[in-house]
């Protein structure tokens, strides 16, 4: 479409002025710049002030040395230096920026500058002879003919800054005017631009208008061809909503069933809804599956007898369907509720819930918890027998004690508990394993089952502990025969792992012949009695008396006491010396613990120490005993070492290593003056760990002795796995050299041996001149003894050494 003459001619205008704008403003902003620049030129204005400052200076620096060359002026020399300074950085200043351009347009002032810097050189050359006669005046002579110069150099920089604030002023007011008149074109332009807008504007109202009727003819046009379409669509969109309320009905329909086939078929549980004629209304395949009938035969209508005798023989089908009709049969004529369990001889269970409907039928559902059953079966028999040996456990045989004690108030069989517990077994698990010892803890329980009657109860109560219950009406006599009986079979080889294993039972008996016990203070009393069999030597049996109660009692006091007895300083130590069997010498002491009891005076090691040992208390005690036993050797002469025994529990609980460590720190004793004597009963624990602790106190510079050698059952192992530094002979062989050969022959070895593979060895016990005779002859290295020394308190240790009593 053509646009109108107007619009050519307003556009073509337009362009036009918007041309002159542009070019306009461009033109201003190369006169701001040109301004701008005009103004940058001030700053050499400065070039004056630059110059004839230096005249001042000058002066004043000439003030300073007329001062100091008069016979009671200021003599300050670093006035003047501080004033040449000056001068000499104003002169630096004329060389550089405005200054070198001043001295570019005036070659005739470069003699003058160059003077200038030659005089200040001479003056700063005679600075250092200024206190010399003549010496300031001859400075004062050098720079007079400077001030010629120097007015000469401000008089022409003051007439090259007047020239140039002329040019400059001129050039700053031809630009203020060229810029003024620009300025002006501009808004003149700028008031006729707007003019021009304000006429064509109203021209464009004006068409608007013209065209905004034109467009409302056509809406109202437009609007009534839109309400007729919109009648049509509405009757088109009625008949489809019709259609898809149809159609969901339908689909709703589908998902319904869908959903309900999906559900019923899905069930854990297998559904049967009967109608009130006793016809089938529906079933899912669960229940199906539970009767094994097969899905084609079944047909919706059919008589519920006809469904049931549908079932397989499959899984005591048949016979489960015919108990549940039986069942539907008798509470479809109560119309009530009711949960019920159908069973068969066979084991397999089905729990129906059946429901009444108000029609009178009924719906029933059918879980089978046969598994179920079997699984609760499996969890009493776990909670009640120890899944190992299948024996009972604590729980049950307890029960079954209890029962037995019942049956006795009845006037039945007289009772008696047997506790057993197994000599050498854990030495079998440290050397064959776990699994070796699970094995033979299945045949212990099924040689036990073999010793029993039916009527009597044996049970594992925990690790290696077993528990019988034994009836009869001669008790205690009939337990004793059985634990005789017991021992023997137990006692006979097992093979594990084709290895010959043999293993002991300890037995403690209880018998009840009145019906007052209760089975806690049975089972108390039998362990009592194991406790006081295992104390006699292993491997036999022991009968509960009384007497073990007060027994028991006086070493739960003794438990109390020992628990205290190390913070009340009960415990002491005693040295007993130890010598050399060849020259005589005291080679050093053993370390041996005494317990001082205020009420009962002193308690035997062999009492105290096992116990100490089974209460734990042994680690925190033998860190006291080394820490005191090393810092009683740092009282001894140099070369007496200290022996100090370790337990076997200081190398499982603790850090042994660190508190030797801390015991030879703490005492300043060397490594060298300390032995630690082990038993073979610590290298039976965890070999490998201990072997390493070995090793360390190796390291340290300790020496290790292996203690009570040949009484346990792998010492010449121990001797291939380390190298120990002694062997110590252990008592029992010294004391019936004389009168057993075998004993003797073991000790002339045990020092053949030592020597053999470089070890000293050390004779316990040694109490009569006839055993440190055929042990010197054996070869033993050194002996300690009641014949040699007894032992003794530290403040009783002088007499050993001379040394030691000077000191």
């Amino acid at each position: 479409m053509a646009l109108p003459a107007w619009a050519s001619r307003s556009r073509s205008v337009l362009l036009a002025a918007t041309i002159l704008l542009i070019g306009a403003a461009f033109y201003l902003s190369v006169l701001i710049v040109q301004r701008q620049h005009a103004l940058e030129n001030v700053s050499r204005y400065n070039l004056t002030w630059l110059v004839t400052q230096s005249v001042p200076e000058l002066n004043r620096l000439q003030t300073v040395l007329a001062l100091y060359a008069l016979p009671d002026g200021d003599r300050d020399e670093e006035q003047v230096q501080l004033w040449l300074d000056i001068f000499k950085n104003r002169l630096q200043l004329f060389g550089n920026g405005e200054g070198r351009e001043f001295f570019d347009r005036h070659p005739e002032l470069e003699p003058a500058l160059a003077r200038a810097h030659q005089v200040t050189a001479q003056v700063q050359d005679l600075l250092p002879r200024l206190g010399e006669a003549g010496v300031p005046q001859e400075a004062l002579q050098r720079l007079s003919p400077l001030n010629q110069d120097l007015l000469r150099v401000s008089a022409a920089a003051y007439g090259d800054s007047s020239e140039r604030n002329a040019q400059d002023l001129h050039d700053l007011t031809v630009l203020h005017w060229t810029f003024s008149g620009v300025l002006l074109g501009l808004i003149l332009c700028s008031l006729g631009l707007v003019g021009f807008l304000v006429g064509n504007n109203r021209l464009l109202r004006q068409t608007y208008a013209r065209m905004q009727a034109l467009v409302s003819d056509l809406s109202r046009n437009r609007q009534e061809l839109i309400e007729a379409k919109e009648n049509v669509q509405e009757a088109m969109l009625e008949a489809q909503a019709q259609n898809e309320v149809l159609h969901q009905r339908d689909r709703d329909l589908h998902m319904q069933n869908t959903r309900f086939d999906a559900a019923l078929n899905n069930m854990s549980q297998g559904l049967c809804m009967v109608d009130a004629a006793q016809r089938l209304i529906v079933c899912n395949v669960r229940f199906l599956d539970l009767f094994d009938i097969p899905p084609a035969s079944v047909r919706q209508g059919m008589r519920a007898e006809e469904l049931f005798r549908l079932a397989g023989h499959q899984r005591s089908g048949q016979e489960l369907a015919q108990r549940s009709l039986e069942e539907h049969r008798r509470l479809s004529e109560q119309q009530r509720r009711a949960e019920l369990v159908v069973e068969v001889p066979e084991g397999r269970a089905l729990e129906v819930t059946q429901e009444p409907m108000p029609d009178g039928g009924w719906i029933a559902t059918y879980d089978d918890i046969t598994e179920r059953r079997r699984t609760e079966a499996s969890i009493r028999f776990m909670a009640h027998h120890d899944m190992l040996t299948r024996l009972p456990n604590r729980h049950l045989f307890r029960s079954q004690v209890k029962e037995a004690l019942q049956d006795l108030r009845q006037g039945r069989d007289e009772i008696a508990v047997l506790c057993l517990d197994l000599d050498q077994f854990k030495l079998v698990n440290d050397t064959l394993g776990h699994p070796a010892g699970d094995a033979l803890l299945e045949l212990v329980g099924q040689r036990l089952q073999g010793c029993l009657r039916s009527t009597e109860v044996v049970a594992r109560l925990s690790g290696d502990e077993f528990a019988v219950l034994h009836r009869s009406l001669d008790q205690p006599h009939q337990a004793e025969l059985l634990a005789q009986r017991i021992i023997e079979v137990i006692g006979a080889p097992y093979s594990l792992s084709g290895r010959m294993v043999v293993v002991g039972v300890s037995i403690g008996i209880a018998a009840a012949q009145n019906s007052q016990v209760t089975p806690d203070q049975l089972l108390s009393k039998a362990d009592l009695a194991l406790y006081r069999a295992k104390e006699s030597g292993r491997g036999t049996y022991r009968i509960f008396e009384d007497a073990m109660e007060a027994e028991i009692h006086e070493r739960a006091l003794l438990e109390a006491d020992l628990r205290t007895a190390l913070a009340q300083e009960q415990l002491a130590l005693a040295y007993q010396p130890i010598f050399d069997l060849e020259s005589g010498k005291l080679n050093g002491f053993e370390t041996l613990l005494r317990w001082r009891h205020p009420q009962r005076g002193p308690i035997s090691p062999a009492q105290f120490i096992p116990l100490a040992e089974e209460m734990g208390l042994i680690v925190p005690i033998g860190e006291w005993v080394l820490r005191c036993a090393c810092a009683e050797a740092m009282r001894w002469p140099d070369p007496i070492r200290v022996a100090v025994n370790l337990s076997a529990l200081q190398f499982q609980r603790g850090d042994i290593v660190q508190a030797v460590r801390t015991a030879l720190e703490t005492s300043r004793l060397p490594p060298r003056r300390l032995e630690l004597e082990i038993t073979e009963s610590a290298l039976l624990q965890d070999n490998e760990r201990v072997m390493a602790i070995l090793r360390q106190f190796r390291d340290l510079g300790i020496s290790t002795a292996l203690d009570d050698f040949g009484t346990g059952y792998s010492s010449l192992s121990y001797l291939r796995s380390f190298a120990f530094d002694k062997i110590k002979i252990d008592q029992s062989f010294v004391r019936e050299m004389s009168v057993r050969p075998d004993s003797l022959a073991i000790v002339n070895s045990i020092a053949a041996l030592a020597h053999t593979l470089g070890m000293t060895t050390t004779a316990e016990g040694i109490e009569r001149q006839d055993q440190l005779q055929q042990l010197r002859e054996a070869g033993c290295t050194q002996g300690q003894g009641f014949l040699l020394g007894r032992p003794s308190e530290p403040g009783q240790l002088a007499h050993w050494m001379p040394a030691l009593a000077e000191s």
